[in-house]
């Protein structure tokens, strides 16, 4: 009976209710943002523009990444890891991610009513982390990052912030009504969200 009682006062409570909706659709919505980068990265690195105004992507891209697997998401993880970007652990941790983003997608309401049902904010902290190596790692090695420093001095990686940490953090504050911090980057990012 007890638990009937938390599972009808977790549905019922206006406060968890809403957070609980913002928490499943922040997930959801790191999770697309990660895939559409992962798979947009090689494309990008194997985009023909030889011929101005014509973007096409050569057939490299076919033997090189999506031979990998029938997956995009997962033939791209596989090239970044042949890269170096990633390891044999972070796709390990990918597939923990994905399977639980695949409980929240097809059984929302068992996250929201069920009082032994909670979102697992590790793995929504793992996926952010992840997407921000990623980033990191293709701006110091694939983009012109190096060029905008001096060729002695060495590139650290937690002074920069990527597209998708910037805009995810937007959205995290403002989903909770928290007013964006124009500094946050100096702050360390996640441990700032972790700290909340």
């Amino acid at each position: 009976m007890n638990d009937t009682n938390e599972s009808w006062r977790k549905l019922l409570t206006s406060r968890t209710l809403k957070s609980n909706l913002i928490s499943i659709s922040l997930f959801l919505t790191a999770l697309e943002m990660f895939k559409e980068r992962v798979v947009g990265l090689p494309k990008t690195f194997f985009m023909d523009i030889s011929k101005p105004g014509e973007y096409t992507i050569n057939e490299q891209y076919k033997k090189d990444v999506l031979s990998k697997n029938k997956s995009r998401v997962y033939a791209s993880l596989l090239w970044l890891k042949e890269l170096g970007a990633i390891d044999q652990a972070d796709i390990d941790n990918f597939d923990e991610i994905r399977e639980h983003r695949n409980e929240l997608a097809h059984n929302p309401l068992s996250f929201i009513a069920d009082a032994d049902k909670n979102i697992d904010f590790n793995k929504f902290f793992c996926l952010t982390n992840l997407l921000c190596k990623i980033e990191k790692w293709w701006l110091v090695h694939c983009e012109c990052l190096p060029d905008m420093y001096s060729h002695d001095a060495e590139i650290n990686p937690d002074d920069i912030v990527t597209p998708s940490q910037w805009t995810l953090k937007l959205l995290f504050d403002i989903a909770l009504e928290n007013e964006p911090k124009e500094n946050f980057y100096l702050d360390g990012f996640f441990n700032d969200i972790q700290r909340s």
